[in-house]
């Protein structure tokens, strides 16, 4: 069997390299100017990146760098339970368990949205933030420390 050897240009990697670096930091700056959580937007408490089909990661904006390195695996994990034929344009989804890839705590969110080309999923479009209250019967989303201080008390 032969394979038949294709070869790019370096000027075309670059130009191909810097439009993903820049989707990257556009979804940075739009999710920044966007958000109603102060958290997000005047800490940047949030990360952006992109990763082709297989969930390696292809470009990144700057962020904190703990939500841009399991971005990932975030994305790996929707690949484990939906495959890549179980997504459909338009489809975004939604992550916060601490214990599967991507999320860090129950109130660091991700996001995942499949990009697609002629009908085939090539690349993933994916941003972890953290938000100030996912529910709860606490405010802020910190029952378990609540609870733990009242037990401290008695």
């Amino acid at each position: 069997m032969t394979t038949k050897h294709h070869s790019i240009d370096p000027f075309t990697v670059e130009v191909i390299k810097r439009a993903l670096i820049s989707a990257a930091e556009q979804m940075f700056v739009a999710f920044g100017r966007t958000s109603k959580s102060s958290v997000i937007y005047e800490v940047l408490d949030y990360g952006c990146a992109v990763t082709d089909a297989n969930a390696r990661m292809i470009a990144q904006a700057n962020g904190i760098p703990p939500f841009i390195g399991v971005l990932s695996d975030a994305v790996q994990e929707i690949l484990n339970k939906f495959g890549l034929d179980g997504l459909n344009e338009g489809d975004v989804v939604i992550l916060n368990d601490p214990y599967m890839g991507g999320a860090t705590h129950q109130n660091d969110v991700v996001l995942v949205m499949p990009v697609f080309y002629r009908g085939e999923p090539i690349m993933f479009a994916a941003s972890k933030g953290h938000w100030n209250d996912v529910g709860g019967k606490d405010p802020g989303s910190w029952s378990q420390i609540g609870t733990a201080s009242c037990r401290e008390r008695v």
